[in-house]
């Protein structure tokens, strides 16, 4: 339990809890952990979501999968991440995309009945969750924005200034792969590949595997004016 405790410490829902008093409330709630091998789907697109879940191990993709067999990533989540919190409460309380384990994954579970008995007795829980849903529609906002940019240079602009501005430094850090880079961008990998070329080539970026080194903020964030 102190493992558990100490990992959901960095979570939105418990930061605002000592670790003795997220052990109170596991004593008090009935919750369920589980484990998943990499590959393996945690959640299917359709299936009925009943508990808002929780990452203590591990990364997943987010993703929606066409009947073609295409898939395109969402978001990729990592520990103490949370999925499952808002379509919990849905009046259609169904998955609306497939959940799989990126690696090997252990997902801390708890059922609506008990979310809503610590909603209605714990105003610090109900505080947090409330700034869950908002940081999240907010995340929604933005995403909304960036796939409506016209140009994949115009789209993975917007990528690096907001990454920018959360690590503040020229020298990005890129936790996803060329691939699902792509797909968070919604557009086709190779086009992603041949526009880092063409602004490598304007002197504008440089990159290897894991980074992207901006060289010019300027131009970047005028990209995205034009």
């Amino acid at each position: 339990m102190k493992k558990i405790s100490s990992i959901l410490q960095s979570c939105i829902l418990f930061k605002n809890y000592s670790p003795q008093q997220i052990e109170n409330i596991l004593n008090y709630i009935d919750y369920e952990v589980r484990d998943f091998s990499k590959q393996e789907i945690i959640a299917f697109e359709e299936d009925e979501c009943n508990k808002l879940n929780i990452i203590l191990k591990g990364n997943v993709d987010i993703q929606s999968i066409f009947p073609s067999g295409k898939v395109f990533t969402l978001t990729n989540l990592n520990e103490a991440d949370i999925f499952g919190e808002a379509i919990i409460f849905s009046k259609s309380n169904h998955f609306p995309v497939t959940v799989t384990a990126l690696t090997d994954v252990t997902i801390f579970s708890i059922q609506k009945d008990q979310i809503l008995s610590l909603l209605s007795t714990d105003t610090i829980f109900l505080q947090s969750f409330l700034t869950l849903l908002s940081n999240k529609l907010l995340m929604l906002n933005k995403r909304t924005r960036l796939l409506s940019l016209d140009t994949i240079r115009a789209k993975l602009c917007s990528f690096m200034i907001s990454e920018y501005k959360k690590q503040k430094t020229n020298k990005l850090v890129i936790g996803l792969s060329k691939k699902s880079l792509a797909e968070y961008l919604g557009v086709q990998r190779p086009s992603l590949s041949r526009e880092f070329i063409k602004m490598k080539n304007d002197d504008l970026i440089d990159y290897d595997k894991n980074h992207i080194y901006i060289k010019d903020i300027v131009f970047i964030e005028d990209e995205l004016l034009r």
